[in-house]
């Protein structure tokens, strides 16, 4: 079994909105303390789940933790066209979720 500690460098960026700043920045979702917390202690727990157990058990706290919150969220839009008609907005999770696999197997591998 291995035992990740809270100090491990954990990364995964995302786009997020800087309201003081007003504009768009980069940010990782482990600088978030708590998330980070229930993360690692899933890690060191990994063992206890199969793959999908772990899958959902991150699913549930990532969502609790990113998914539609407005402090989160984003609007991406085209270039070109009617912003008004095809702009999305999209928070964190969203981000998650559109490499959700890529992003479960970087944990699990840890």
């Amino acid at each position: 079994m291995r035992n990740i500690k809270n100090n491990v460098d954990l990364e995964w960026n995302v786009f997020v909105p800087d309201i003081n700043k007003r504009k768009i920045k980069v940010f990782n979702i482990f600088n978030h303390i708590s998330y980070k917390q229930e993360i690692v202690e899933l890690l060191n727990r990994r063992d206890d789940y199969t793959l999908e157990e772990f899958r959902e058990k991150v699913k549930l706290s990532t969502m609790y933790y990113y998914w539609c919150k407005c402090e989160w969220e984003i609007l991406i839009a085209p270039l070109i066209g009617d912003f008004n008609k095809e702009s999305v907005k999209i928070d964190i999770y969203k981000q998650l979720e559109i490499n959700w696999n890529h992003y479960i197997k970087y944990l699990w591998e840890i």
